[in-house]
C-alpha cells in the first residue's frame, strides 16, 4: 500500500459511492470550508491505507443488477445478466473476494449500508466518523440537494463539477449521461431498494443469495440481507 490517507471509503461498484461524493461536494460548497478539511478518498481497492475508513455495503442483488446495467447501457458489455452475476471478474465471485478482504479490518472502520443512506442520521454518522464537523443548516442543504428527485433535476449543474473533484462528485472526469432519454443510462438510475426483482429471475436471485458473503466479521449483515429478501419473494 502507498502512503496512508486520513479519510477514505471503499466499496464494490454500484453501492452508492457517487451519491456520497455528491453530498460531500455540496456540503463543502455550502460550508465554504477549506477543501482539505473535508477531503475523502474513494476507491474500489486497497491501493491506499485510510486511517478512518468507511466500508459501504449494499444488497448483493441490487448491486449485481445496477452493475450489469452500468456495464451494458453505459458501457459496451453485452452479456445476459445470468452470466454476468456468475462471472469471476464482475459478478458474485469478485464481490465475495473484495468484501472478505475488507471485512478483516478490525479498527477505525465504519460499516454503512446503502439502504440506511435513506436515513439522514446515517450521513451525520459518517461525517462524525471522518471527524468532519456537522453544521446543521449546511448539512440539511446538502441532504436536500442530494435527494434522488433533486439530483435528476440538476444534472446540468452536476455536469459542471470539475474533474479535479473526482474523489468527491464525479467518477472518471465530469458526470455525464450517455443517453438523456434513457432512464437506465443515468448514473443515478433508480436508487430503489429491492428493485432487483424487476430484472432477476428466481434462479438468479437464489444463486446470489445462496453464494454471496461479506466476510466472517460481517456475517450479521449478510443474515440481515437474507431476512430482508424474504419480503420480495413471490
Amino acid at each position: 500500500m502507498s502512503k496512508s490517507k486520513e479519510r477514505g471509503l471503499v466499496s464494490f461498484p454500484k453501492c452508492g459511492r457517487t451519491w456520497i461524493r455528491l453530498f460531500l461536494h455540496y456540503y463543502w460548497m455550502f460550508t465554504g470550508k477549506e477543501w482539505t478539511d473535508m477531503m475523502v478518498f474513494f476507491r474500489h481497492d486497497d491501493r491506499w491505507d485510510y486511517k478512518r475508513r468507511v466500508l459501504l455495503i449494499r444488497h448483493p442483488c441490487d448491486v449485481m443488477v445496477s452493475y450489469w446495467v452500468h456495464k451494458t447501457v453505459r458501457g459496451k458489455t453485452k452479456v445476459p445478466i445470468s452470466n454476468f452475476i456468475r462471472h469471476r471478474r464482475v459478478g458474485i465471485p469478485r464481490f465475495n473476494k473484495w468484501y472478505t478482504r475488507w471485512s478483516q479490518r478490525e479498527h477505525d472502520q465504519l460499516v454503512v449500508r446503502y439502504e440506511d443512506l435513506f436515513d439522514t442520521q446515517t450521513w451525520a454518522t459518517m461525517l462524525e466518523f471522518w471527524y468532519i464537523p456537522v453544521y446543521p443548516m449546511e448539512f440539511q442543504q446538502a441532504i436536500e440537494k442530494t435527494q434522488f428527485d433533486t439530483i435528476r433535476e440538476n444534472l446540468e449543474e452536476i455536469a459542471e463539477f470539475p474533474s479535479a473533484w473526482r474523489y468527491l462528485a464525479t467518477m472518471h472526469g465530469r458526470y455525464h449521461v450517455i443517453d438523456p432519454k434513457d432512464p437506465e443510462a443515468h448514473k443515478f438510475r433508480r436508487g430503489k431498494v429491492g428493485g432487483y426483482v424487476d430484472y432477476l429471475g428466481q434462479d438468479d436471485i437464489d444463486y446470489i443469495l445462496g453464494n454471496f458473503t461479506l466476510g466472517e466479521s460481517l456475517e450479521p449483515y449478510r443474515q440481515q440481507y437474507l431476512l430482508e429478501s424474504e419480503k420480495y419473494r413471490a
